[in-house]
């Protein structure tokens, strides 16, 4: 599937309030000034020509062209997933940590099976162990 358009969110502006439209010239093109329909397109927007979402923009897309930042984040996310657990477990803190890639889910008042893998999932009772 070819989208005609495509919408972007904050991943573009660096985390910072901003977006882009993306699409098929034959519809970019209606926000040009001087377009075949002789109007230009309005599009209107809180966040329309924001530097700073511009240049977090640009730097965010830097760091990922790079190419080993979501592996970092991944291994920063599991590294904080064991330590929470470890911290819970030492404290006697009836909490857990779970999680897959760089995402953290913290639940307070845990009193399931502990988390030992990445798959670990504590709303079905880690079923993936009965395999």
């Amino acid at each position: 599937i070819t989208p005609d358009l495509t919408t972007l969110a904050k991943i573009l502006a660096g985390g910072l309030p901003g977006g882009a439209l993306a699409g098929k010239a034959e519809y970019m093109c209606a926000l040009e000034s001087k377009n075949r329909w002789g109007q230009k397109m309005k599009h209107p927007g809180t966040y329309n020509g924001n530097p700073l979402s511009a240049a977090a923009g640009v730097a965010a897309l830097a760091e990922v062209a790079k190419g080993d930042l979501c592996r970092q984040a991944n291994e920063m996310g599991q590294r904080l997933r064991t330590g929470l657990n470890e911290v819970f477990a030492r404290t006697g803190v009836n909490w857990c940590a779970y999680g897959e890639f760089s995402m953290v889910t913290v639940v307070p008042e845990y009193d399931g099976p502990r988390p030992d893998r990445d798959d670990f999932i504590p709303y079905n009772n880690d079923v993936a162990r009965l395999d």
